[in-house]
């Protein structure tokens, strides 16, 4: 645990061989530099948990795509807005995504979320989701061990 502030510099983006960020338990602000996200890197796991983070993913959808990256978390800090229509594209290979406490709004997007083949834990509770649960996830993600959909008051 650090007392690192300020915010994530788009310069980690050229370190193409990192395979771990983990930056988590700080109090880090702004938000993701979509170089971090890019294709270009080897990044497999990216923990950012417990900061003050903020931003919409979907500005990250349009330059962004991580073909390895196998564990997101970005739990506890201030995301808005919704998830990514085409997640599946960006991160096809997670298999843990932690989004969990932060104000995320929208439908789940079944669809994307119904292609992630290899996600075994899904973490999206206290959020504010709306709509209805995609069936995807008695259906199409059979290896699927974690489901958190708890406190979305609208879901």
């Amino acid at each position: 645990r650090n007392e690192f502030t300020g915010v994530l510099p788009s310069e980690l983006g050229r370190m193409t061989r990192l395979i771990t960020l983990a930056a988590s338990h700080n109090q880090l602000e702004g938000t993701i530099p979509s170089e971090i996200l890019s294709g270009e890197m080897m990044l497999e796991k990216l923990s950012l948990h417990r900061n003050q983070l903020n931003g919409n993913l979907l500005q990250l959808s349009s330059t962004t795509s991580s073909l390895s990256l196998r564990f997101l978390s970005l739990y506890e800090n201030e995301f808005t807005g919704s998830l990514p229509y085409n997640l599946d594209e960006l991160i096809p290979n997670i298999v843990y995504l932690l989004l969990q406490n932060n104000t995320f709004t929208g439908t789940l997007p079944g669809t994307a979320l119904g292609n992630l083949s290899n996600l075994q834990d899904l973490q999206l509770s206290s959020n504010n989701f709306s709509g209805i649960i995609p069936t995807i996830f008695d259906t199409t993600l059979t290896i699927l061990q974690k489901l958190w959909l708890y406190d979305n008051p609208n879901l």
